[in-house]
């Protein structure tokens, strides 16, 4: 968990092999993805405890609310806006850092968001809990480089 919070070339090369579900990637980045999302689908008691507390949560239906922030292209904005639109259901493929503070997501959105033909976008994600299933709340030194970000790394 540690070593994908650090913003290093696995991480850009992960996130972009998840984008476009790039099959050749499978050898060299398979098994750390394959890793990733094992620790995902079921983190560990300490962790679901450790979200149940930042939350409030006691049960699996309970909801947090998530932000993720980026800059995206206008003209997938305009795609995202027609998903809306027509009520199809829109998807992050793979891995998906978010964070449960508002602010972090936007200083991202707008660090991003500045690129010439870039806009900042706020994604907020009222989603059910699960007893933490697909998630890991990454909030101290043990399992991230920068816990201040708060930061839910959601897999899918």
């Amino acid at each position: 968990m540690k070593l994908y919070s650090y913003e290093t070339p696995l991480y850009g090369a992960l996130n972009q092999a998840n984008q476009w579900q790039d099959k050749d990637k499978v050898k060299s980045l398979g098994p750390f993805a394959l890793l990733l999302f094992e620790t995902l689908y079921k983190p560990a008691q300490e962790n679901q405890e450790v979200q149940k507390k930042r939350h409030g949560v006691k049960e699996k239906k309970d909801r947090i609310t998530l932000y993720r922030g980026l800059g995206l292209p206008e003209k997938a904005l305009e795609t995202y806006k027609e998903y809306q639109a027509n009520g199809k259901e829109f998807c992050f493929t793979g891995f998906t850092s978010t964070s449960c503070e508002e602010d972090k997501a936007l200083e991202f959105a707008y660090r991003y968001g500045t690129a010439p033909g870039n806009v900042p976008v706020l994604f907020v994600m009222n989603t059910y809990h699960r007893d933490g299933d697909h998630r890991a709340y990454l909030h101290d030194n043990n399992v991230s480089a920068f816990p201040a970000e708060q930061e839910y790394l959601l897999g899918c």
